[in-house]
């Protein structure tokens, strides 16, 4: 990635982590997290007797309890010399974690990245049904949920990337096809998350895609804040103006531009790599980054 973008921008020597940023691309271990949550999720519509599901409740087994139990053990075995220990689950506790979700859900498989509403005064028109929770923030039924009818009424899932008391009970306005999805007619609410249907991924995927870009922003600024905090007269300082004036990954408009050349050039100002004397006395030569000195004559410079 570092290698294409490099290439794409003509920079050689700029920083791939800015230029990613830049790009509004996700950072490895982001995106690689947000894989292995998508796989899990999967994994818990499969039928419980299923090979799949019983090598995640292997590789759950396999972990100690000090994991699933103290928040920040989720990275102990990151070492290379401690990969042979690594089961599959203790890369998935790991995700939960930077993703911000409890640990417990991976203790009892569930997750609350989705949620069901229930359509209370059904009337065949989505527009104008009264839509209420199958479950309350214990994960309790309801009284819709006790008298759904699956011939009768219709049931949505709900996506819920922040848990379900945050979303105070799913009441408010919802758009369908980004934070909502109508089931199918029929449907029994005790199957609607038994089974990997188009809705129940698209839910999942939203969730996890909020859940992902949170995550990612947090690195983003981290990375903005030590930019910041180098000084002038330190090597490095270069992008010090370019992370003052950005907040947050996404791909800039310049990117769009069909004059490539100027794309390049808008590129290079901001993260001041122009080709003037203080960048080519200031660039990186050889292992190290030396300083050359300033020209004496002003007429040498240019």
């Amino acid at each position: 990635m570092a290698w294409t973008l490099r290439t794409i921008a003509q920079l050689p020597g700029g920083d791939a982590t800015a230029l990613a940023i830049e790009a509004g691309i996700w950072d490895q271990e982001t995106r690689i997290d947000m894989l292995l949550l998508r796989m899990w999720c999967k994994f818990l519509t499969m039928p419980r007797e299923s090979t799949f599901v019983r090598a995640m409740c292997l590789s759950l087994k396999m972990l100690n309890a000090d994991p699933l139990a103290v928040r920040h053990h989720a990275d102990r075995f990151s070492a290379i010399n401690h990969l042979h220990k690594q089961p599959w689950a203790q890369q998935l506790l790991a995700a939960v974690t930077r993703f911000g979700l409890e640990a417990k859900c991976v203790r009892y498989m569930q997750h609350e990245l989705v949620a069901l509403q229930i359509a209370h005064n059904h009337t065949g028109d989505s527009s104008v049904d009264v839509w209420q929770p199958a479950a309350d923030a214990n994960g309790a039924p309801t009284l819709a949920a006790t008298q759904f009818d699956a011939t009768r009424s219709r049931c949505r899932v709900v996506s819920t990337p922040h848990g379900w008391a945050a979303h105070n009970a799913l009441v408010g306005e919802r758009v369908e096809g980004e934070s909502c999805w109508l089931l199918p007619e029929g449907v029994a609410l005790s199957a609607a998350l038994e089974s990997w249907t188009p809705q129940l991924k698209d839910a999942t995927y939203a969730s996890l895609r909020t859940l992902g870009n949170a995550c990612r922003l947090r690195k983003v600024r981290a990375f903005l804040g030590e930019q910041l905090e180098q000084k002038p007269d330190e090597c490095g300082h270069r992008l010090r103006t370019w992370a003052s004036s950005i907040g947050f990954s996404y791909l800039q408009a310049y990117w769009h531009l069909d004059d490539v050349r100027s794309a390049r050039c808008l590129l290079r100002m901001r993260f001041d790599m122009c080709p003037t004397e203080d960048y080519l006395r200031h660039r990186p030569i050889g292992v190290a980054p030396n300083a050359l000195q300033r020209l004496p004559n002003p007429g040498d410079r240019s």
